[in-house]
């Protein structure tokens, strides 16, 4: 998180797989308690299953939800604008997992920006390795065909 290129896409990621989990929990009939009891009992997300005893403790205290996200620096700051959307609204859910698909979007085009940046790039460093080892190669080829 200290490293500010890497930052935002820590954040973007996470707020991702943790709107739609939750979203998609919801959206199945569970209840806030319950979708997060769920991600605490799941293995294969160790930073979730921490993440989301602590958020039901605070919750058990009386906390809001939003205000919880919002002390999350790990999060985006819009999670917490989206939960609290969502509690007013009464589509927690829907709002989830549309906020998902909008960070799904942002990840994507930063990532093929990235991409395009880069890809150029490794096109000329491979080309001009290319030419290095054909260079290498053939140089002590003419040199002897021109001793002849």
């Amino acid at each position: 998180m200290k490293v500010p290129l890497l930052k935002k896409y820590v954040q973007i990621t996470l707020s991702y797989v943790f709107s739609l989990q939750l979203g998609k929990l919801l959206l199945a009939g569970m209840t806030l308690q319950q979708s997060l009891k769920h991600f605490e009992n799941q293995d294969y997300l160790p930073f979730f299953q921490q993440e989301c005893f602590l958020i039901s403790i605070q919750l058990q205290r009386g906390q809001p939800f939003y205000e919880i996200l919002e002390d999350k620096s790990y999060f985006c700051n819009e999670l917490a604008v989206v939960v609290t959307n969502g509690e007013k609204t009464g589509y927690l859910a829907k709002d989830l997992e549309q906020y998902s698909d909008i960070l799904l979007q942002e990840l994507d085009d930063s990532i093929q920006k990235i991409i395009r940046l880069i890809q150029p790039t490794l096109f000329i460093l491979v080309g001009g390795l290319v030419f290095l080892l054909f260079l290498v190669t053939l140089v002590p080829v003419f040199q002897m065909i021109g001793s002849m």
